[in-house]
């Protein structure tokens, strides 16, 4: 996940000077979207101690 998505996300404050030229793209909202829609999907199902949901 691109650093300055992870930022946002957290709530983070920009501290670096490469984040004052750095800003969240829609594609990279997409992009982590995807993958979270992609782990819930293929990981979503597992708990603790082999437990089914």
């Amino acid at each position: 996940m691109p650093r300055p998505l992870r930022l946002a996300r957290l709530g983070h404050k920009r501290k670096d000077v490469d984040d004052d030229y750095s800003h969240v793209t829609d594609q990279m909202v997409e992009d982590m979207l995807d993958a979270l829609q992609d782990r819930w999907e293929n990981d979503g199902g597992w708990t603790w101690g082999g437990e089914t949901a």
